[in-house]
């Protein structure tokens, strides 16, 4: 009896070790198809589509189009590896075009989950992506917001003006592990400066796993799981005081979003 326990539990120690092997060589070759190959397509649909004869923005709506079709591909490709599961609540809620949409940013692969939901998202990115061989071209082509501070606001109102929906993170980086939410005023500013109603989508990750500064081959025991909920709309009025200084409002915009983003996930870790 105890020995048939004792191999028991050998077979099982040995299928972990198996399918954590088996889950690190997997999670590099899914970078490497992401970060050499994704990338190289997409260069390619860029200048494809800059050798159409069409206007500026049927080439963003055409560079957008085929970023979130490449997303949800990679997605489904990971989860077919083994490599994560996920389910999205609330879907319904995401519109064809107009939203801001802001949400917290627990893993690294937050936006690419959020662009494969948003057929025409705009994003802020970092301008390093705008310098870089392998990004340089599909994000000048998908016309994504630069990351520059003097512009940002001025862009990513404008954006919204033409009817993109725009995703932003307000904590400005990954999320710390055990750490209260901290947003910086910046999607509040972009919200009231554009009189735009906020759509808050809250990502929950366990195991949390591609935090900032880790190193991609330290997967977690089990192939994480993304919770992905898309709650109802923050109406603008429903927040801000009237009449009171941008200031003042975005700061209490801002605490309102931070506290409705820790219940949640609070809520999420509990159930």
């Amino acid at each position: 009896m105890y020995s048939n326990f004792r191999s028991s539990q050998t077979a099982n120690n040995v299928a972990w070790r198996l399918n954590y092997c088996w889950r690190v060589f997997a999670t590099g070759s899914s970078f490497l198809l992401f970060g050499v190959g994704g990338a190289s397509i997409a260069t390619v649909i860029a200048l494809l589509l800059l050798l159409i004869p069409a206007k500026i923005l049927c080439r963003k709506v055409a560079m957008r189009y085929c970023l979130s079709l490449a997303f949800k591909i990679y997605i489904h490709i990971l989860r077919f590896l083994g490599l994560l599961t996920f389910e999205i609540q609330n879907i319904e809620r995401i519109k064809p075009t107009g939203q801001l949409v802001i949400a917290n940013h627990p893993s690294l692969l937050d936006v690419v989950f959020l662009i494969s939901l948003i057929r025409n998202a705009d994003c802020i990115v970092k301008s390093a992506l705008w310098n870089h061989p392998l990004t340089a071209l599909p994000v000048r082509v998908a016309g994504y917001v630069r990351n520059v501070p003097e512009r940002l606001l001025e862009e990513s109102v404008s954006s919204l003006a033409q009817g993109n929906s725009l995703i932003v993170f307000p904590e400005g980086t990954r999320s710390r592990p055990n750490r209260q939410l901290s947003f910086l005023r910046g999607a509040a500013n972009i919200a009231l400066s554009g009189n735009k109603n906020i759509t808050p989508i809250v990502i929950c990750c366990e195991p949390i796993t591609l935090l900032k500064d880790q190193k991609w081959y330290d997967v977690p025991e089990y192939p994480p799981h993304y919770h992905i909920r898309v709650l109802p709309e923050i109406g603008l009025g429903e927040v801000v005081e009237q009449g009171v200084p941008q200031c003042k409002a975005a700061r209490q915009l801002t605490r309102h979003m931070e506290g409705l983003f820790e219940t949640e996930r609070m809520d999420a870790s509990l159930a």
